[in-house]
């Protein structure tokens, strides 16, 4: 992404060793050509130009605001004009520019996965309502300083509402962040008021019936206080259909978003911001596309079904800067969100099970930091404290109808006539850390971080079952049968850090850092049966050790970023069954991944600039054994030397930008991935994808009109998948997969005043 850290998208498939020194010897040829092109200063022309601004981007996600480039660490920044100028709208839409970025889940944009770290298949029967079984993401997704956790329903966040930047760290941030930051950190900012009156609106239509309208403004309301509100909504009738009810817009979804911020001045040294946000989705679930009918982008459920998700939080902040050089920071806040599903739980044409869900979650959570910036010795102390409750409802209701055997579906195959399922859940955790850096002299910096974290669990399960067969195909217990069981469980983390980083000119910097993070255990919420609510997993961690290289060229108007990493991982959760629907949570023993990425970005004259990002990933299991199961019989795999799920080996981006003085501007990008395995076992993989999107238009000082095309190869690309396993009557073992978003044209409208 021009002037930013642009990384690539997500990609799968091993690369000969030649392929690889190939890459890099293409894309070294490639910056020697940037540099004898970049010598002259780039215009400074509206959306695009606004973008290619290199070198002068902010990072504040690292709790400290500082350069970019003089960060010790992969971090990506996409500011305001940049997401302008590509026309992103969303972190779905983000996502493919990034390097060894893949995002998967049967919710949008709800789990993410950075360098491997994440990913892994999806539960097999995964269910709409609970797919993440009650685990953590293993990306912390922080939006005005807030933890938000994106799995629990808090998805529906995702659209960039009056957006000032995103911030994207790749690697483990658990001295900062503590737990379920093992894999990075995606942190979104809104806009603040400002000195003065401003605002735009935007007006979109395009291909399904799409449209998208958002406005914002905000300015001074009185002396030293600032008031902004934006408000979005948005609505697509989706680009799938249905093979079995002939239902042409089958997913189809809406969106409303609202936020409100006023900042106060309360004084030179004292600034306070509060801002509120409140949104509600609503969109199909029949997005399951059976993997063999990918390219005809046909589902085939007989009951398609539909969620609902409403979401709400606030946060404040205070900043007082007790001195030049010291700033002491509170920031307390909380989210909520409830998400209700309907959805057909075989994902087949035939009547075998329905489910319905409800889940709930709050979280409330208040840091206090205090930062120091010496000329030396600079440091960061601070405390965390945050406090979880979910609830999960579900209901499964197998079909009464008799398939001609003489006896209902559900005795046929042994499962009960309707499975109700209740749990709750209390996460705690709490936390001290400290950071600091010392300038040792020659360039020469030392940083070195410890977190040291307390986290308690508590669950409750409940099951009830009605009319329950004894075996398959035997008599059935009339009535209900209840199953109860309780938990609890707490443990302490010690996550230290250290960096040295060398800045032998202003323009470069070389750095190796070495990085503990974790993500937290729990608790099987959607098991089974009682055996399995009775097995908890443990927390898994990584150490991520890096090198990098940050560099600045031609007045900075050339970057030039390389990175290498390895993470070496302990205890990774994944899934495993117990039974053909009893999936729960285990912890394999060993894993790792390694890869590295390559990020050019240069803006030469007249508007002009270009980039290029790529990124190489190896993941693997070094040791893990699990159950699944094929056919209707459970067995054993060994899964040494076998790849992640949704991990691509290799991905690329590359484009460019062209802002003319007279306002007319052209945009092209391109990314895509190498092939990828859809589960963990490796049996099967999805295509190699090449992906071209294009911005053209015009832009005024008030105004501006664009026609944009998104996945114009029309590629078909599989971003996640789950397994049903068969029952021989009505279903058969069938593997479904989602799909990124098919060809769409449309038009773009903005005002700005």
């Amino acid at each position: 992404m021009p002037g930013l850290s642009r990384p690539a998208s997500p990609a799968r498939q091993s690369l000969p060793h030649r392929l690889r020194c190939r890459l890099l010897t293409g894309s070294l040829l490639f910056s020697q050509t940037l540099l004898a092109l970049a010598a002259q200063e780039g215009s400074p022309a509206d959306p695009t130009a606004a973008a290619a601004k290199a070198g002068t981007l902010t990072v504040t996600a690292t709790k400290v605001a500082a350069d970019q480039s003089a960060v010790p660490a992969t971090v990506t920044v996409v500011d305001a004009a940049e997401l302008r100028s590509a026309g992103t709208r969303n972190l779905a839409d983000l996502w493919p520019q990034l390097s060894n970025v893949s995002a998967f889940s049967d919710r949008p944009d709800g789990y993410l996965a950075i360098r491997g770290v994440g990913s892994g298949e999806t539960p097999r029967t995964g269910g709409d309502e609970n797919p993440t079984r009650g685990m953590h993401s293993g990306v912390a997704l922080i939006i005005d300083g807030l933890p938000v956790e994106a799995t629990r329903g808090l998805s529906v966040f995702s659209g960039f509402l009056d957006v000032e930047r995103v911030e994207v760290l790749k690697g483990p941030q658990g001295t900062l962040y503590g737990r379920n930051a093992l894999g990075g950190v995606v942190a979104m900012t809104s806009r603040d008021p400002g000195d003065r009156w401003n605002g735009e609106g935007r007006l979109s239509a395009g291909s399904e019936r799409s449209v998208a309208v958002s406005a914002a403004a905000g300015g001074p309301l009185v002396e030293g206080v600032g008031g902004r509100l934006a408000a979005g909504w948005s609505r697509s009738d989706g680009d799938l259909k249905n093979r079995t009810t002939g239902d042409k817009d089958t997913a189809g979804w809406r969106q409303t978003q609202a936020r409100g911020k006023v900042a106060w001045s309360a004084s030179d040294d004292l600034d306070v911001r509060l801002t509120a946000s409140a949104a509600r989705g609503d969109g199909s679930t029949d997005h399951w596309v059976a993997f063999e009918q990918r390219k005809q982008r046909e589902t085939q459920a007989n009951n398609p079904g539909d969620r609902t998700t409403d979401g709400g939080g606030a946060v404040v902040q205070a900043d007082w800067r007790s001195s030049p050089v010291d700033t002491v920071t509170v920031i307390a806040g909380g989210v909520t969100a409830r998400d209700q599903v309907a959805y057909d739980g075989d994902r087949g044409p035939n009547d075998a099970a329905n489910v319905d869900g409800v889940n709930r979650a709050t979280t409330g959570s208040v840091e206090l930091r205090w930062n120091h910036r010496g000329e030396a010795v600079s440091w960061l102390a601070g405390a965390f404290a945050e406090d979880e409750r979910t609830r999960y409802d579900t209901e499964t209701r197998f079909s009464s109808i008799d398939p001609g055997f003489g006896l209902p579906y559900y005795a046929l195959i042994g499962f009960p006539q309707q499975l109700s399922k209740q749990s709750d859940g209390d996460s705690r955790s709490a936390a001290v850390f400290g950071e600091t850096t010392w300038q040792v002299g020659g360039g020469i910096a030392l940083t070195a971080g410890l977190r040291l974290a307390w986290d308690y669990s508590a669950f409750t399960w409940r099951q009830t079952t009605t009319n329950t067969p004894l075996a398959p195909g035997g008599p059935v217990i009339p009535g209900d049968l209840t199953s109860d069981h309780a938990d609890a469980d707490s443990r302490g983390e010690f996550l230290p850090k250290a960096v040295i980083a060398w800045t032998p000119t202003e323009a470069t910097m070389v750095y190796v850092s070495a990085v503990r993070g974790y993500r937290a255990g729990g608790f099987n919420t959607n098991a089974s049966s009682p055996a399995s609510a009775r097995l908890g997993y443990g927390p898994e961690s990584t150490w991520n050790y890096e090198l990098g290289l940050r560099s600045r060229w031609l007045d900075r108007r050339l970057r030039l970023d390389l990175t290498g990493f390895y993470t070496d991982w302990t205890d990774k959760q994944v899934f495993t069954s117990r039974a053909p629907y009893d999936v729960v949570i285990e912890n394999a023993a060993r894993s790792h991944t390694a890869g590295a990425e390559l990020t050019l970005a240069w803006h030469g004259h007249d508007g002009l600039s270009a980039w290029a990002d790529g990124g190489l990933l190896d993941t693997r299991y070094d040791r893990r054994t699990g159950q699944v199961t094929r056919g209707g019989t459970l067995s054993t795999v060994d899964y040494v030397g076998r790849e992640f799920a949704l991990a691509p080996r290799w991905t690329w981006a590359v484009g460019g930008a062209y802002q003319h003085a007279s306002g007319a501007f052209v945009r092209v990008d391109g990314h895509g991935h190498g092939r990828a395995w859809i589960d963990d076992e490796n049996t099967a993989e999805t295509d190699t994808v090449a992906l071209l999107d294009a911005r053209i238009g015009f832009s005024a000082a008030q105004w501006s009109v664009a026609l944009v095309g998104r996945n114009l190869t029309d590629a078909t690309d599989v971003t996640d998948s789950i397994f049903i396993p068969g029952d021989t009557i009505l279903t058969t073992d069938t593997t479904y997969v989602r799909l990124a978003p098919a060809r769409s044209i449309a038009i773009e409208l903005e005002a700005r005043w």
